[in-house]
């Protein structure tokens, strides 16, 4: 994978700040977006959260994760990006508001741009510094989803244990995933739910420690709807499931596994249309 080069960091300290700009909010006020670097001198794996404003769960692990590196800094160099686009997270939106753009597709931004274009662009400058990329990323709309990684065809996987999914192919031009970066992924739409950050924590903890993994890809299955109706859950996302066994049922009659594994997604929004997706399930052989 080509890198662009590395520019030249000055170190801060520990929590040294890595100051990106400002964001203007509604009545005038601007909010600055930073880095805060952890641990010591080195190229540091840099953990990025709340690119998108639905992202909760990711903002919260990033946050208790700065609040645990404050007090006990990490063995290796951490650069943290706890809350990228602060707009989109005040008004729990997907894309940035106003200009209607996914602020993660933006790289290499623009430093004569927009908003998104300029935090994208300042960002950038660090990207090629970094050992690892981690994006802390949103759950699919209208899913609760267990914590799990994806990955591109190119990336090396560390070990860690949750599934994930390897793509075969390359990220969106644009996106972190197209710089390396391993997607984690865990929550429900705009909620925050103190397991899955607790997961996402537990996560990252161990990509930094992890060692290269020649696992395969997890397969998945997925679960949808026959006919429209209402979705009531009976199984939590992380489950442990088994042929036939019920997660949940539509319109009263039971919906089952038609796999063995675990319910890595589980639909969280009780409409439910013909084809929509009521749970994903990471095959049973497959799972880290």
């Amino acid at each position: 994978m080509t890198r662009h080069a590395a520019p030249q960091h000055t170190v801060h300290g520990a929590q040294g700040l890595v100051p990106l700009g400002e964001i203007e909010l509604p009545g005038g006020d601007a909010v600055p977006v930073n880095g805060q670097r952890f641990g010591p001198a080195g190229a540091p794996v840099i953990i990025l959260a709340g690119l998108h404003g639905d992202a909760a769960e990711g903002v919260a692990a990033a946050m208790a994760l700065a609040a645990r590196w404050a007090h006990q800094p990490p063995d290796r160099a951490v650069l943290l990006f706890s809350c990228l686009n602060p707009l989109a997270v005040l008004h729990g939106s997907h894309r940035w508001p106003g200009l209607d753009v996914d602020f993660a597709s933006r790289l290499p931004g623009d430093a004569e741009g927009h908003a998104p274009d300029r935090i994208a662009a300042a960002l950038f400058e660090h990207l090629g510094s970094a050992a690892r990329l981690i994006e802390l990323g949103p759950p699919d709309p209208g899913l609760w989803e267990a914590v799990h990684a994806e990955a591109w065809l190119d990336t090396v996987v560390p070990d860690v244990a949750v599934p994930w999914i390897r793509h075969t192919d390359r990220a969106m031009v644009g996106s972190p995933g197209a710089w390396g970066a391993i997607r984690l992924r865990s929550g429900r739409t705009g909620r925050v739910h103190p397991a899955g950050v607790a997961g996402l924590q537990n996560a990252v903890l161990e990509l930094l420690e992890g060692r290269p993994s020649a696992h395969p890809a997890v397969q998945i299955e997925e679960c949808k709807a026959e006919s429209a109706g209402v979705f009531v859950p009976t199984a939590s996302a992380g489950d442990a499931i088994g042929v036939g066994e019920a997660f949940g049922a539509l319109d009263g009659k039971p919906c089952v596994a038609t796999a063995a594994g675990r319910l890595i997604a589980l639909r969280d929004k009780p409409t439910a249309y013909a084809g929509s997706t009521l749970a994903r399930i990471a095959i049973a052989g497959s799972i880290l």
